[in-house]
């Protein structure tokens, strides 16, 4: 049980450790997606260089582009610009942007002296120049998206793990629940069955008179209630082994005779009470007469001993009879009757 509660108090931490990296993992989709923007502008620098130069020596002049470069690198550095590139705050991306910014420049202010003088002097060497500090770039811009990528991996077999721990936990826990269960419901049978007879026991009995207490107005109730004759003679001719056998013999014919009639509870000692719902005077009788047929085969095949009941029966509809506390004592009045009517007979046989 301990471990049990244990268990369920890391789930809320659990939950909220998964939130957590959940935001921190969609966070980081967006800043893959700011990077492969990153990569996709830096290509764009790289490439650019050659392919202005190769414009202007066509004399196909790229100022427009040029201006697009400038704003790439702009918003690269941190600026605001139409492209609405998030840019690569590393130390070392920083630096070698400023590296390729510089080398740019230079590159423009040659391209701009070529239009002047028709000279291409070094534009080419520059233009390749240009383009391996753009590669850099690219390179770098890649680097951090891989890391990045590597961390959101991490993350996700992180998610993998607190999800699966999540769902051992809920299966240990409704395993657990449903153990608990299973062993409350097998106490309360125990608590509610006697352990001899296999018959509901008084407990059981007075939890289904307090129900019918509750009511205003009784239904259509029949009360049995009957009595072993000869207990205690068994007991002392043929010792308490074989009282108990007497018992678990009638109360076995209690249960099979009884399950289509209605409810059969042993009181306590040779004691038993029957509470039958809808049920007729006609069938009280075939019941009763059920009842001494099983027993008349179990005594013609048991040498030990037989089995005798006095029993006594009322219903819902005698007179005088306004709740189940009423019923039931005046089954067993008639129940002492018979059995005082039984002894009487064995004192004149």
């Amino acid at each position: 049980m301990k471990i049990n509660r244990i268990l369920k108090g890391f789930i809320p931490i659990i939950f909220i450790i998964a939130i957590i990296l959940m935001i921190i993992s969609f966070h980081s989709f967006d800043e893959l997606y700011g990077d492969a923007k990153v990569i996709n502008f830096a290509g764009m620098l790289r490439s650019g260089s050659q392919y202005i130069v190769n414009q202007e020596l066509a004399q196909n002049h790229k100022d427009s582009y040029i201006g697009i470069l400038n704003n790439i690198i702009d918003e690269l550095k941190g600026e605001s610009g139409i492209y609405r590139i998030r840019t690569i705050k590393s130390t070392d991306f920083q630096e070698a942007l400023l590296v390729f910014e510089e080398d740019w420049d230079n590159l423009v202010k040659e391209i701009y002296k070529y239009r002047e003088t028709g000279e291409s002097g070094n534009i080419i060497k520059m233009s390749e120049k240009n383009f391996v500090l753009g590669n850099k770039l690219v390179l770098m811009a890649q680097e951090t998206s891989e890391l990045k990528m590597e961390s959101l991996l991490s993350l996700r077999h992180t998610l993998v793990i607190l999800s699966v721990m999540v769902l051992v936990i809920y299966i240990y826990s409704l395993y657990t629940y449903l153990s608990l269960n299973k062993n409350n419901k097998d106490l309360s049978k125990i608590a509610y069955i006697d352990p001899l007879t296999r018959l509901p026991n008084r407990a059981r009995c007075d939890q289904v008179v307090k129900e019918y207490l509750k009511m205003d107005k009784l239904p259509n109730l029949a009360c049995i209630f009957l009595d072993l004759n000869n207990l205690k003679e068994i007991n002392d001719t043929l010792g308490h082994d074989q009282g108990d056998n007497l018992l678990r013999e009638f109360g076995y014919i209690l249960r099979d005779v009884s399950s289509e009639y209605g409810l059969i509870f042993r009181n306590g000692g040779d004691e038993f009470t029957g509470i039958f719902e809808n049920i007729s005077k006609e069938s009280m009788e075939m019941y009763i007469d059920e009842l001494n047929e099983k027993i008349d085969d179990f005594n013609n095949n048991n040498d030990l001993f037989n089995i005798s009941f006095a029993y006594g029966t009322s219903y819902s509809d005698d007179e005088g009879i306004n709740s189940i506390n009423e019923l039931m004592s005046l089954a067993d009045k008639r129940m002492f009757e018979n059995k005082r009517e039984y002894k009487e007979k064995r004192i004149l046989s």
